[in-house]
């Protein structure tokens, strides 16, 4: 549910410059960006959403977590936030807020980069699994072997499909390497 409402907040800023000067909603091409409706809806409800949704929530929970560190194991927290907290070892009980966060850079890039190449979104993409991959095979967060195994290669997976699906948009491949990707 998280990311989907940070992408709904974060629509609200994708727009494309259709004629000089004027920029439509790339949701919905019929709302001209920044005048009368959206910009009541970007002021009141999209930006506090996504600050609210995207910072702070998450940045609250992390400080009550971090300040409770030492009593994760008590029933009363662990039955609050224990879905937070469950499979991750005991020194990494902050990995889901870095998950959250990478979430929250993929609807970023999602988002506002829609306006360049899918290349270039793809490239984006794939800086960020790289930065995810070197930061899970170093700190090895969960708490058994096989869930670090899945989670690493559910990464490398998506490094490969983002790089494959670049080379294939590319689109000066022969019909059998074409076939392949």
């Amino acid at each position: 549910m998280h990311p989907n409402i940070l992408r709904t907040m974060l629509s609200a800023f994708a727009w494309r410059e259709i004629e000089k000067g004027e920029y439509w909603l790339l949701s919905n091409l019929n709302i001209r960006c920044w005048e009368g409706d959206h910009s009541k809806y970007t002021a009141l409800i999209a930006l506090p959403g996504l600050v609210l949704w995207g910072l702070v929530l998450p940045a609250l929970i992390l400080s009550f977590t971090l300040k409770n560190r030492r009593n994760l194991d008590d029933p009363g927290i662990k039955a609050r936030y224990g879905f937070l907290l469950l499979g991750y070892a005991s020194t990494s009980f902050y990995w889901e807020f870095v998950i959250q966060y990478r979430k929250l850079l993929f609807a970023f890039v999602l988002v506002f980069v829609i306006q360049e190449k899918s290349s270039v979104q793809a490239l984006w993409a794939e800086f960020i699994l790289i930065i995810s991959i070197a930061a899970q095979i170093s700190y090895k967060p969960y708490s058994e072997y096989h869930l670090n195994k899945i989670e690493t290669v559910s990464i490398l997976t998506s490094l490969v499909t983002l790089y494959s699906g670049i080379i294939f948009l590319d689109g000066n491949l022969n019909g059998y390497v074409e076939g392949i990707l």
